[in-house]
């Protein structure tokens, strides 16, 4: 388990705050200078929402005496980010929400004017499907957020890229089909199996990394991943935000009840995914449920560590960890649920170093 964490740490970290991100020093510069001239906000305030022309002057800003071209200084995946986005904000320089490119690819969907009679045609992939070599460069196959397998078939996978959609493999990874392919988001940075029956999936769409892609909310399978429905926790659930959703937990002793963490707020099912109520507000990375005790939550955010043993109070412990991080991932195991690991890196000031495992 160490060795997964660390090796997440090592892969995502390069990734990490190199766009929109709200932890990114020039966001954080953005929203202090906002939020001098505004009345004191509460710990909601995530719900801040900024022109792409705001964050660009702010980023310019942060940048402003430092080398842009240090390798590894995240300037040209920003730049990468900006030239994307650009396309799509409105007169004012508002970035869409979520709910806004969903309705629009609804509409879209609707739309029957111009499609062919017949739109089915016949696909094979021509690669990569191995690993790029190449010195310098990344691998051919790109960013991989989230692997599950299944509890009850060990040969069945499940993979989640960040911007490459949901994969399927039957024969412990010999061979992979896609299932998530035909949505205007088909990202996926969560994946949940019910271990009381494996055809019922859940996924949590988007980047949670590095924001390439946005949220679409969380939808659920309940024939293995062949179709896939809105749950309660959609882009209409926060319509004038830019939602990011990342791990999505099955309570093991209800398959009713379903944790999903996000930068809008830690949020929770009890109907199977129905609805969802939002348990805190805070900008959750990374949760995990307490092995033997599913009431009890160890979350994190980007610099701090929250506990809960209700579920609905969180309170933060900050005591022996480093006063600033650019990144947390959080760790438990069965053979001592008392134990809880975090992991953390730096800032991108400091290169996201290694801070220690605590």
């Amino acid at each position: 388990m160490l060795r997964k964490l660390v090796v997440l740490l090592l892969l995502t970290s390069a990734f990490s705050y190199a766009q929109f991100n709200e932890s990114a020093p020039w966001m954080k510069d953005l929203k202090k200078s906002k939020s001098s001239n505004t009345i004191a906000r509460t710990s909601s305030s995530s719900t801040d929402t900024y022109t792409i022309y705001e964050i660009s002057e702010a980023f310019n800003k942060y940048w402003e005496g430092k080398d842009i071209n240090e390798k590894g200084s995240g300037f040209k995946p920003y730049m990468r980010w900006e030239n994307y986005w650009m396309n799509f904000v409105d007169t004012n320089g508002n970035l869409p929400t979520s709910e806004q490119l969903w309705n629009a690819w609804q509409k879209k969907q609707a739309n029957t004017i111009g499609k062919a009679i017949n739109p089915v045609s016949n696909w094979t992939s021509i690669g990569p499907s191995t690993h790029g070599t190449q010195s310098g460069s990344l691998p051919g196959q790109g960013r991989i957020n989230a692997i599950a397998v299944d509890p009850n078939d060990a040969n069945v996978w499940y993979v989640g890229a960040p911007a490459g959609g949901l994969w399927k493999s039957t024969d412990a990874g010999s061979s992979w089909t896609n299932l998530f392919d035909n949505f205007l988001q088909i990202g996926v940075s969560g994946i949940a199996i019910d271990a009381n029956n494996s055809n019922i999936v859940y996924i949590s769409t988007g980047d949670d990394d590095a924001a390439d892609s946005y949220s679409i909310g969380v939808f659920k399978s309940t024939d293995g991943g062949i179709t896939w429905q809105e749950t309660g926790l959609n882009a209409s659930t926060n319509p004038n935000i830019n939602l990011l959703t990342n791990e999505i937990v099955i309570d093991p002793t209800n398959s009713n009840i379903i944790w999903v963490g996000s930068n809008r707020g830690l949020w929770k099912s009890t109907d199977a995914g129905v609805t969802f109520n939002k348990q805190t507000p805070l900008n959750i990375t990374d949760f995990k449920l307490k092995p033997g005790d599913p009431n009890t939550v160890h979350a994190v955010s980007v610099s701090s560590y929250y506990k809960s043993i209700d579920g609905e109070t969180f309170t933060r412990i900050d005591d022996g960890l480093p006063d600033d991080s650019g990144r947390l991932v959080i760790g438990v195991s069965p053979a001592d649920p008392e134990v809880v690991y975090i992991l953390s890196a730096n800032t991108q000031s400091s290169n996201f170093s290694y801070q220690g495992l605590y």
